[in-house]
């Protein structure tokens, strides 16, 4: 990135010799000339033409086309933008829909963009790849190091700090958190090869789990195999909060909250496919409800768990083989009954959904299997049923609604503990006062031998 570009803060403005539209579906309909690029106050990413005549009437004419409302917009519908600064450096960015404004015969086309890449070529590193990704705001984090910090980015210096850093090693890994500006940069220099188009979102994941959060990406760099990519994001507004698997202070000198960190890390990173991992969006949906009702934050809670308990040990319930085949049977038996197509493939549709494991039958076990609470499951259930079927958590006095609401938490964060193979203090939100208590939970301490007794008759 040039030191031109200063994304340390909001509102950094890129001018542009010529950015171009061209109509995914649509040959010939291209919009051009001169304009910016530049991000507004809430982090959303603009962008503005100074528009050719012909290019500006063929808007016009798209504006126009014929709706229809209540469908998504097809994608070929959608424009791709190709932005070239004074330096020539080449910016792109898809999947834009542009408004226009001005006269009949020239304007200005403006919108906004949900990304903007810029890729260069850089020197090959043999031995790293480098990521590094941009929040926004200054985010709260356990520090480890109380001097100056900096972050080297594929061999170069980009930023310092003092007093709030973080310096994380995890094998080929490594970490560090900081504040620069008024926002949050987190960067990982792993083995060369390793790197995937999934990895920055697997760092996002894991941070957004230690921290309890939602947390708003802005820009993400990625260097590997001689390429560096630059891909600056409109941030979501999401505010989304809930108390963390184990609280912190300003410093961690023990380091328990950095090593649940890369414990998820490495675990969802195994995982190279596109989108969130399956155990960050049950965790992702629960924090992302505690920005609405309670009612709704509930529901998202228990569906979270349930969905963890299928999702990461259904092993743990395997289907009795005695009924499957029992099954089979009744399976057999309806091919010799007449039925209606509809009929047949409503009951086909619960003989197979009883062949797997019952997500509750995974969280009892579960609960067994690391010696929880078995009142847990009853916690979860409570909020489950009543909030899917209409109950309502307002029909519970509030003192209730929050123990249970704290049980499930605790639950939830259990499943996720034993997922990732962490072993560490954690909050434990179940209990009164919420004590700090060992993960994964010992083993109850052997009994006592009982005291010799009397020697029997006749011996020595």
């Amino acid at each position: 990135m040039s030191a031109k570009h200063n994304f340390a803060d909001l509102k950094f403005r890129i001018e542009c010799s010529q950015i171009v539209l061209t109509h995914a579906g649509r040959a010939g309909l291209v919009v051009r000339g001169p304009g910016e690029i530049w991000q507004d106050e809430g982090g959303t990413l603009q962008f503005k033409i100074f528009t050719n005549p012909t290019g500006y009437r063929g808007l016009q004419e798209y504006a126009r086309r014929p709706h229809v409302v209540g469908q998504l917009i097809p994608e070929d519908e959608f424009f791709d933008l190709e932005a070239h600064e004074y330096d020539m450096r080449r910016w792109t960015a898809r999947r834009i829909i542009p408004f226009y404004r001005g006269g009949v015969q020239e304007g200005l086309a403006y919108g906004s963009l949900p990304e903007l890449i810029l890729t260069e070529a850089t020197p090959a590193n043999r031995k790293h790849d480098f990521v590094l990704l941009r929040f926004r705001g200054k985010l709260e984090f356990p520090c480890n190091q109380q001097a100056q910090a900096e972050i080297r980015f594929d061999g170069q210096l980009r930023t310092a700090s003092s007093l709030n850093a973080a310096s994380i090693e995890d094998g080929d890994y490594r970490f560090q958190v900081l504040h620069e500006g008024e926002h949050t940069l987190v960067s990982l220099q792993l083995p060369a090869g390793q790197l995937t188009s999934a990895t920055p979102y697997r760092i996002h994941e894991a941070l957004q789990f230690v921290l309890g959060q939602q947390l708003a990406l802005m820009v993400i760099e990625t260097s590997a195999d001689g390429q560096r990519v630059t891909r600056l994001t409109s941030p979501s507004r999401g505010c989304g909060k809930m108390s963390p698997p184990l609280q912190f202070q300003c410093l961690d000198e023990a380091g328990h909250v950095w090593r649940m960190f890369t414990n998820y890390f490495r675990h969802v990173h195994q995982n190279s496919e596109p989108g969130w991992h399956p155990v960050s969006r049950h965790v992702g949906s629960a924090i992302e409800s505690t920005a609405a009702s309670f009612e709704a934050m509930v529901l998202a809670l228990a569906v979270a768990v349930e969905g963890l308990a299928g999702e990461c040990f259904p092993s743990l319930a395997p289907v009795d083989p005695a009924f499957l085949g029992e099954l089979d049977s009744v399976q057999k038996a309806l091919r010799g009954i007449e039925l209606t197509e509809a009929t047949r493939k409503r009951i086909d549709g619960s003989l197979n959904a009883m062949q797997r494991p019952r997500n509750s039958d995974v969280l009892r076990a579960f609960l067994n299997a690391h010696r929880l609470p078995v009142g847990l499951y009853d916690s979860w259930s409570r909020l489950r049923h009543t909030s899917a079927h209409g109950g309502g958590a307002g029909n519970r006095d509030v003192e209730t609604n929050l123990r249970l609401k704290n049980e499930v938490l605790s639950l939830l964060y259990s499943l996720v503990f034993a997922a990732i193979n962490y072993s560490g203090p954690r909050r434990d939100y179940s209990q009164p006062g919420w004590p700090t208590q060992p993960w994964p939970i010992p083993l109850p301490p052997a009994p006592a031998a009982p005291p010799a007794g009397p020697p029997p008759p006749g011996t020595n």
